[in-house]
């Protein structure tokens, strides 16, 4: 939810979105849905965020959209 993030990291990181829900911290860091690209729905995961060229998150979203599931990935 919105009202969990801080004032701080929504002016600044999230200046760009006004959605109130989609936002979870993970290992310290915000991140909000639109920030993942899609994979193909043969994969285990439904999208992807990278941190840099070999690392990076994915991400699986639970049918009501309310609960996530992450993980780390490295190349």
């Amino acid at each position: 939810m919105r009202a969990d993030v801080p004032k701080k990291i929504l002016q600044g990181e999230f200046d760009w979105t006004k959605e109130e829900t989609g936002y979870f911290r993970y290992n310290g860091t915000w991140y909000h849905l639109s920030q993942f690209m899609r994979l193909p729905k043969a994969h285990e995961w439904q999208g992807y965020h990278s941190d840099s060229a070999w690392t990076g998150i994915f991400i699986r979203v639970s049918s009501d959209g309310e609960t996530f599931q992450v993980g780390t990935y490295t190349n």
